[in-house]
C-alpha cells in the first residue's frame, strides 16, 4: 500500500476536505494517524498535497477548484482542464521555455500573475544593453503588484511546508 497525500488521510481520521488546504497540523496529525495504523509500504510524506489554500488564493488559481474556498468544505477538490498550451504555440515552448511559462502559461493558470501577458520577451537577441532597457515593464503598477502577489503566496506556502515538515523525519 502506498499513501501520498492528505486527502486520504484527512477523509481516514474523520477531517473535512479543507483541512487538506487550511489546516497543516491537522492534516500533519492525520498522515501520521494514517501511517501508523495502516503501516503502508511508502509514502507519508506531503506529497500529493496542493499545499496552503491561501497561497492559492492570493494567486486567483484557476486550475483548481478546492473545498473550503471554490465549494463546500467536505468535497474533494476538482482540476479544471483547458488547453492552456494549444498546439500552435508549441514551437514558442520550444524554443524559450522560461519565456513561454513566464508570459502565456502563468497568466492563463493564476490570474494574478495575469499582468505578466503584457512583457515583451524578457531576453532579447541583440545584447546586454538591449536587455537592461526591458526591465522597465517591470516598474509597471500590475506588473509590480505582481511581485506582492508571488511574495504574499510565496509566503504563506513556506508557512505551510513548514508547518507539515516531513514525517519521514520522525519515522526514525
Amino acid at each position: 500500500m502506498i499513501i501520498n497525500g492528505g486527502h486520504f488521510a484527512a477523509r481516514y481520521a474523520g477531517l473535512k476536505a479543507s483541512a487538506v488546504y487550511y489546516d497543516s497540523k491537522l492534516v500533519k496529525a492525520a498522515l501520521r494517524k494514517t501511517i501508523l495504523d495502516l503501516e503502508p509500504d511508502m509514502g507519508g510524506g506531503s506529497g500529493g498535497l496542493a499545499g496552503s489554500g491561501t497561497a492559492l488564493e492570493f494567486l486567483h488559481t484557476k486550475q483548481l477548484l478546492w473545498p473550503g474556498y471554490y465549494s463546500g468544505a467536505d468535497v474533494s477538490h476538482q482540476c479544471v482542464e483547458k488547453e492552456y498550451k494549444r498546439e500552435d504555440k508549441y514551437d514558442l515552448f520550444n524554443t524559450d521555455p522560461t519565456d513561454f511559462i513566464l508570459r502565456r502559461y502563468l497568466p492563463r493558470v493564476f490570474e494574478a500573475l495575469s499582468p505578466l501577458s503584457k512583457l515583451s520577451p524578457i531576453m532579447p537577441t541583440n545584447g546586454a544593453a538591449a536587455f537592461t532597457n526591458t526591465f522597465y515593464q517591470f516598474g509597471a503598477p500590475d506588473v509590480r503588484a505582481v511581485f506582492d502577489v508571488l511574495l504574499w503566496a510565496g509566503q504563506g506556502q513556506g508557512k505551510w511546508r513548514r508547518a507539515m515538515g516531513s514525517l519521514e523525519d520522525e519515522k526514525a
